[in-house]
């Protein structure tokens, strides 16, 4: 064999050699890849997970809760704000006979389809009736007390049940008694006054400070409501 081919020989050898060098320092490097993690690490790994995912896991926790308390607030208020509106539409008498008579329609609480009674104004426990019925006709005989307590139990409002608690007391220093005059011509003429001669009836105009307290359903009614809101109602006896 000539010098020629034995270097010809030579350089092939060579380059195969780098050849086999790379491919096997190729798989070592796949083999390094995948070999997965180590036990260290995951320990580690582990570690850190268990100091960042439970402050994480906490708020999305706290945030849910703030949005559930804000959006029965926002019912308890809607379901205030009706109340008052009825109050303010319907006299003391008719909202007492709704309550002592509800199955005859009790319209205070809209789309109300719960419980509805009087209750004494010293307790909020005791059922009393401020109307007494006499066939067809419903008759308001009132509180000595002058003060009135209404609960309204299961009212229902975005998926959630509330308790209303609505109550009249009565301001004494706001009183006015009105007097009807029949005058001359026959005709009638109202007037704020005490003493008219001629007069054919008094009505007395009261003044209540009402109170509207809304709670979750089953929650005592002592306790501090979601929602109150307070107002004042004039109303004749």
């Amino acid at each position: 064999m000539d010098k020629a081919s034995i270097g010809d020989l030579k350089r092939r050898y060579e380059k195969q050699s780098r050849k086999d060098g790379r491919t096997v320092r190729d798989n070592e490097n796949k083999k390094r890849k995948n070999k997965g993690f180590t036990l260290v690490e995951v320990l580690v790994a582990a570690a850190i997970l268990s100091i960042l995912v439970p402050p994480i896991l906490s708020s999305f926790v706290a945030i849910a809760r703030v949005n559930a308390k804000s959006r029965r607030k926002l019912s308890a208020t809607t379901i205030a704000n009706g109340v008052m509106e009825s109050v303010k539409g319907f006299e003391l008498s008719q909202v007492a006979r709704q309550c002592d008579f509800p199955s005859s329609g009790c319209y205070v609480v809209a789309g109300f389809s719960g419980t509805a009674s009087e209750v004494l104004f010293s307790d909020l426990t005791t059922t009393t009736h401020s109307v007494t019925q006499n066939g067809s006709e419903y008759n308001f005989d009132g509180q000595t007390s002058g003060n009135y307590a209404f609960k309204f139990v299961g009212v229902e409002m975005d998926g959630t049940t509330y308790d209303v608690l609505l109550t009249y007391q009565k301001n004494a220093t706001n009183t006015k008694s009105e007097v009807v005059v029949e005058k001359t011509d026959g005709s009638t003429e109202t007037k704020t006054t005490e003493a008219i001669l001629g007069a054919v009836a008094i009505r007395v105009l009261t003044y209540y400070d009402v109170d509207i307290k809304v709670f979750r359903g089953g929650q005592s009614m002592t306790s501090t409501p979601l929602v109150h809101i307070t107002g004042t109602k004039a109303d004749y006896n």
